[in-house]
């Protein structure tokens, strides 16, 4: 689980329900751009 807060008033705050999901858009936002920068090499190349 993972717990945000607000530095300028910590009792402000915020609990990620699902465990692992800043994990998973991690995973998912580092294979997205992975894939953009492959086709635009394979696109270079090709062209």
């Amino acid at each position: 689980m993972t717990v945000f807060y607000n530095p300028v008033d910590p009792q402000i705050g915020f609990v990620e329900r699902y465990a692992g999901l800043v994990g998973f858009y991690k995973i998912g936002m580092i294979l997205t751009v992975g894939i953009y920068l492959g086709l635009v090499c394979i696109l270079i190349l090709v062209f």
